[in-house]
């Protein structure tokens, strides 16, 4: 039952209705600059593992490092082709 009073305190109040969002908002902004940060560390570790895998002469990795430069340039490349055909219709 407590809990519901406390509920209707901050509810019934808009000071403590700012206070308890701003609270929310902050919680909120730190827990997803916590999750970016996780996925930038993840990103460079991979990318690390890659380079080291690509310099060690794993032949299988090349290949395949080889082909995703390959399919990056191409799609490049359409997607070039793309917007300037986009510009030009409109």
């Amino acid at each position: 039952m407590k809990n519901l009073e406390i509920y209707n305190i901050i509810i019934s109040n808009p000071i403590y209705l700012s206070i308890a969002v701003i609270l929310s908002l902050l919680l909120i902004y730190s827990a997803l600059k916590k999750f970016i940060k996780l996925i930038i560390v993840v990103f460079f570790c991979i990318v690390l593992y890659l380079g080291y895998l690509y310099l060690s002469g794993d032949a299988s990795t090349v290949e395949d490092i080889n082909k995703i430069k390959e399919s990056v340039k191409d799609s490049k490349g359409y997607l070039e082709e793309q917007i300037k055909n986009n510009f030009n219709d409109k």
